[in-house]
């Protein structure tokens, strides 16, 4: 949802053992700024980044990709759009063509879904709202 209103979301994942409150108590201020900003990175390129690491050549991966591409379909902005999906495909070592084809899937079964449910909406007020005319006289 946020995605879809076009704010930046990014995330930070803290040294193993530590949570956000442990890791500012044990660290001064200065620290903590530059950890965040050095660590902090886009929600969507995220996912693959870590799991990456955890499972190398993983069968999950199509599953990853697949929900990847579902989030990056999400942002309205074609030019953030691009952008993560050229880092995406960086990060997971796909072509970046590939993820576009399955982010303009996505995107055309969403536009068929609104464009049929606006034409069944305009279909009823249609025929609902306006009488046929009268029979002549």
């Amino acid at each position: 949802m946020i995605l879809e209103q076009g704010m930046n979301v990014k995330i930070v994942l803290f040294p193993e053992g530590e949570d956000p409150d442990s890791f500012v108590r044990k660290s001064r201020v200065a620290v903590v700024e530059s950890f965040i900003t050095k660590n902090a990175v886009n929600l969507s390129c995220s996912k693959p980044a870590s799991f990456l690491k955890k499972h190398p050549g993983s069968d999950q991966k199509t599953a990853l990709i697949k929900e990847i591409v579902n989030t990056i379909s999400l942002i309205p902005d074609p030019i953030s759009k691009s952008l993560y999906t050229k880092q995406c495909s960086e990060i997971l070592n796909i072509n970046e063509q590939t993820l576009l084809n399955e982010i303009n899937k996505i995107l055309r079964k969403k536009l068929t879904k609104k464009t049929r449910i606006y034409c069944s909406d305009t279909t009823s007020v249609v025929s609902n709202d306006f009488p046929h005319p009268p029979d002549r006289l």
